[in-house]
């Protein structure tokens, strides 16, 4: 392993110039080790793509070979029977699709409803507080209040209805992101 001389021998011996033309040659270098690798890479992945595509091209060769009477049996043909219309169903089938109220629901007074399921509207301005709140804050305030959601992105939802409720002059912006009473 080589010794490497301090930075005062360096300055010493070598002026600007010569540093900077050495730098410039191992950058070069290095460059040049790196195009090698991604050609090999490339040289490689082009390889594996060529194999799959010739599989793929045997497998479609073989799947589009003339369907035997059994594959074309089991094959359902969609849409509405030839000769029917739609409103044209069994008595039978019509009876079945109708399901009976059943007693329990009918049962609560829309009080109790009402209380089960508020808007989400109404669970945004009752969450905000006087004191600046940000998103994240709001969507866990509104979720122990009770709203539910099946969303993948629920802060979006929350986002566009805090913007229609600071449209009504319910709620405020106090900053970026922090929302409050209006």
């Amino acid at each position: 392993m080589p010794i490497r001389p301090n930075e005062e021998t360096i300055l010493a011996t070598f002026s600007l110039t010569e540093l900077l033309d050495l730098a410039w040659e191992k950058e070069k270098q290095d460059r040049t080790k790196q195009k090698e690798e991604v050609e090999r890479h490339l040289s490689a992945i082009k390889g594996m793509l060529a194999e799959s595509s010739s599989q793929l091209r045997s497998e479609n060769a073989e799947a589009q070979k003339a369907p035997t009477t059994s594959a074309l049996k089991t094959q359902k043909k969609r849409g509405r029977k030839p000769g029917r219309k739609s409103d044209q169903r069994p008595a039978e089938q019509v009876a079945q699709k109708i399901e009976p109220v059943s007693s329990a629901k009918s049962s609560e007074t829309p009080e109790q409803n009402s209380e089960k399921k508020k808007p989400l509207s109404a669970l945004l301005v009752e969450s905000v507080g006087k004191e600046p709140m940000s998103m994240d804050q709001i969507v866990e305030s509104a979720e122990k209040l009770g709203w539910k959601t099946k969303s993948k992105n629920p802060r979006q939802i929350v986002f566009l209805e805090l913007g229609k409720q600071i449209e009504k002059g319910a709620l405020k912006k106090a900053g970026r992101g922090m929302y409050v009473k209006g």
